[in-house]
């Protein structure tokens, strides 16, 4: 362990101060925009930033998991994920997670539990997601469909073969429902009074 050790030590003694942000815009959309920062060479270093945005798990009274399908032009395919989406200017997440859950699958739910808060593509992305588990999701009576997505209800055991086959397009979701099981106790395999 002491060789490693000594790595650990000089990969630590090589990190330097960074300086300041002189980063600049060049390319500007409503969603998010590419600034190009000096690389400390001729070639520049470009970061997407965004808004910070939110991924909700639906968990039903049941245990069942909501998983939306929806068209990404991004991909140019259709996608099997969980809700998610931008938090808007004045909303917490918290706030920003109950409507997207409600905008995109029309269900309502009984707790929502913040499961963690982190970067996607820390190599590229300013912006933060933060995770919920949305328990006891139940229909909105007066939901209207507003985007075209559907959803599907999915038991633990569908779901998992979903992941297995592929299927399932939002990896991250995946690391969100381990953080809930090591914060909340969520068991998906196993049967739910």
């Amino acid at each position: 362990m002491s060789a490693f050790s000594d790595h650990l030590h000089k990969v630590a003694g090589a990190l330097t101060e960074m300086p300041p942000d002189s980063s600049r815009v060049v390319f500007s959309t409503p969603w998010f925009a590419i600034e190009a920062e000096p690389n400390g060479d001729d070639t520049p270093y470009y970061r997407m930033v965004s808004p910070d945005g939110v991924v909700v798990i639906p968990l039903t009274e049941d245990g069942h998991l909501v998983v939306i399908r929806q068209w990404r032009p991004a991909r140019n395919a259709w996608t099997m994920e969980f809700p998610a989406g931008m938090v808007e200017a004045g909303e917490t997440p918290e706030q920003a997670a109950e409507r997207e859950l409600i905008e995109e699958t029309g269900l309502r739910c009984r707790q929502l539990h913040r499961l963690m808060r982190g970067g996607l593509r820390l190599e590229r992305e300013s912006s933060c997601e933060t995770f919920f588990l949305a328990e006891g999701a139940h229909p909105c009576p007066d939901y209207t469909v507003s985007e075209n997505i559907s959803m599907e209800i999915l038991s633990p055991q569908a779901f998992r073969q979903l992941v297995l086959d592929g299927g399932f397009d939002h990896l991250v979701g995946l690391a969100a429902l381990l953080v809930a099981d090591w914060r909340l106790g969520l068991r998906l395999n196993e049967a739910r009074p």
